[in-house]
């Protein structure tokens, strides 16, 4: 991978980006690669962007998870997703070069966007809690395989976790989790096939205090959003996740 730049612009912009977008992770518990990838891939390669999201990805999903008071009992609702997330993320990661991605990307995206409007125009769509048993597991792999292709794990569980209607302190804590969980075995790859290198890894390092600054104040913002209007903006950025996953596909 080429150099990173370390000129006033590129640090200024990162800065402003990795504070912004840990506060709409602290707000609704999603959107970190989202905003920071594109970002940053303005200066540095889209590999190079991911590289140095990768630490602070993974902090903070496991903050978000593991000082969640909705920990326990999420994790004891949700094992057989965490663990079919993993197999997943190990199969997406060894058909990584053998996938048509702009399908991929083109059919999620639709389903993405299609889900977040019904959504906002349908409210009360959900599913039954006892779905739950059978729609789990393949949601889980599904999810896997998609983060195993592409670092971004997020539309089929966020999908599957609006629709039964969390609580948003039960969203951001199951959102977390999954996130993190998922993570390890994908980073864990990455580092075995040398992915990463040493300057990725610093830059990596370095971005997660304004990261987790802008956690802090997201969280304090989401104590003052009532749960409606959480909701919305859980759809609206689903949306918006949509459209990037086809700007992605055909751009």
């Amino acid at each position: 991978m080429a150099g990173l730049p370390l000129d006033a612009a590129f640090l200024g912009l990162a800065l402003t980006v990795l504070v912004l977008a840990g506060t709409v992770k602290g707000l609704i518990g999603i959107g970190l690669p989202l905003i920071t990838i594109p970002a940053l891939s303005f200066f540095v390669g889209v590999p190079q962007a991911i590289a140095i999201m990768s630490l602070p990805i993974l902090v903070t999903n496991g903050y978000q998870a593991f000082t969640n008071r909705e920990l326990p009992r999420v994790a004891r609702r949700f094992w057989p997703l965490l663990i079919t997330l993993m197999a997943g993320v190990v199969l997406g990661a060894s058909l990584l070069v053998t996938l048509d991605e702009r399908t991929l990307y083109t059919v999620l995206g639709l389903a993405v966007i299609t889900f977040g409007l019904v959504n906002l125009v349908n409210p009360s769509f959900r599913l039954p809690s006892h779905s739950e048993r059978w729609l789990a597991p393949p949601i889980g792999f599904g999810a896997g395989v998609l983060g195993g292709l592409s670092n971004f794990f997020g539309p089929p569980i966020v999908l599957y976790l609006v629709a039964l209607k969390l609580p948003r302190e039960a969203f951001v804590a199951a959102v977390g989790l999954a996130f993190f969980v998922g993570a390890l075995p994908l980073y864990s790859l990455l580092i075995a096939y040398d992915v990463y290198g040493w300057a990725e890894a610093a830059a990596s390092l370095a971005a997660v205090l304004p990261v987790l600054c802008g956690v802090k104040l997201g969280e304090r913002l989401r104590q003052r959003v009532p749960q409606d209007l959480f909701r919305l903006l859980v759809l609206g950025l689903l949306v918006v996740i949509g459209l990037s996953l086809l700007r992605r596909a055909w751009l």
